[in-house]
């Protein structure tokens, strides 16, 4: 059986890089793409300074959002009373919520509940770290079936924004974004089981008010 994780001491023969990644994922075809990465964690290499900003341009390069489990220079920790890494709690919290739908809300969820959870089970303090350039990606919407009125309002926002800046064809993707799948891909390097690759199914009811939306703007 082939290994499936990469080893710390052998990072450059049995890693993945985060530009194989980033570019795989901008070539897709999916029209929202959020990167998770619950795997800062200073293995000897390079200084996690270094790795995040190299993780920043190439999610800026190819067109997507991230979430890191902490910023540059921390660590993204454990706690055995979870089995799984703190981040990846936290994360999975916010996709149950009924009250957060875009990345915006998640992230704020993040900030929060993640250095509550530090703070509980004793481990040093690490701040979630969004990437979103420009930020009014945040608004994006990921989880279509939790969206709200004010959520639509503020994605048809982003979407004369960028009309008016006669970017027409970013801006008809914006609007049909969610009513294609929504790709998370979580990537781990602890026990988590944030493993594996997530769709979000389509929800008529948005998908509807999204198309009126369409209409309104005269993109329908």
């Amino acid at each position: 059986m082939p290994r499936i994780d990469g080893l710390a001491e052998n990072i450059a023969d049995t890693g993945i890089t985060v530009r194989f990644i980033t570019e795989r994922l901008s070539r897709s075809g999916a029209g929202n793409i959020v990167l998770i990465l619950d795997v800062c964690r200073d293995v000897g290499g390079k200084g996690l300074s270094v790795l995040g900003e190299e993780t920043k341009k190439l999610v800026i390069e190819n067109g997507l959002v991230s979430i890191s489990a902490c910023s540059p220079n921390e660590q993204s920790w454990e706690a055995d009373e979870l089995r799984q890494g703190i981040f990846t709690y936290a994360f999975l919290e916010a996709l149950r919520d009924q009250n957060i739908a875009t990345v915006r809300q998640i992230d704020n969820h993040l900030r929060r509940r993640i250095p509550e959870l530090n703070a509980l089970y004793r481990k040093p303090r690490q701040n979630p770290w969004l990437v979103a350039e420009p930020i009014r990606k945040a608004d994006l919407i990921l989880l279509p079936r939790h969206a709200r009125e004010r959520d639509l309002d503020k994605l048809k926002n982003l979407a004369l924004e960028q009309e008016a800046e006669e970017n027409l064809y970013q801006c008809k993707k914006t609007q049909m974004g969610f009513v294609r799948e929504t790709h998370l891909l979580g990537v781990s390097s602890g026990n988590g089981n944030l493993r594996t690759l997530s769709r979000s199914k389509n929800h008529p009811t948005k998908i509807k008010t999204l198309e009126r939306l369409n209409g309104r703007i005269g993109l329908g």
